[in-house]
């Protein structure tokens, strides 16, 4: 299935995600988190998880180097200053976390526990995974010290 790497755009994959939540949390007997609790959550969750994508972003453009994820061979320096000192994907993070804020909104945690999997499966296999082996490839030893001191998602 490798014709499936960096086919489909991240953000295109958290909405696809979205919308499997929503499907589910239509179907799935909801919590009652109440109206106060999912407006009070919902937006923080969002915020964290925003802040986190934004800071990998602007990294990357502190770095002066591609914010494509569909072609990450135009990569032009390999970043590890900033949030990439606590995580190697923080962009994809915080995607992650905004569809947890998602599952509160919607008040599904089956909802949030399938969309978030799906979506970190996803990314592993066809996203990280491929973009992973190029950064070994061009950064043999910057990539092996990097993933020996921080984690992939966090």
């Amino acid at each position: 299935m490798h014709w499936l790497e960096h086919r489909i755009p991240p953000p295109v994959v958290v909405l696809v995600c979205a919308a499997l939540m929503f499907w589910i949390g239509w179907h799935d007997p909801l919590i009652n988190l109440g109206i106060i609790w999912r407006v009070l959550l919902t937006p923080l969750i969002f915020a964290w998880g925003t802040v986190i994508a934004v800071a990998g972003l602007e990294q990357f453009k502190k770095h002066d180097t591609t914010l494509n994820p569909m072609h990450p061979e135009r990569l032009r320096t390999y970043v590890r200053s900033g949030i990439y000192g606590y995580t190697r994907h923080p962009m994809y993070l915080g995607m992650a976390i905004c569809l947890g804020g998602w599952a509160v909104a919607l008040s599904s945690p089956i909802a949030g526990f399938v969309g978030i999997t799906v979506f970190v499966l996803y990314m592993n296999r066809f996203q990280i995974g491929p973009e992973e082996r190029i950064l070994a490839e061009r950064y043999p030893e910057e990539y092996a010290e990097h993933i020996r001191k921080v984690r992939r998602w966090w």
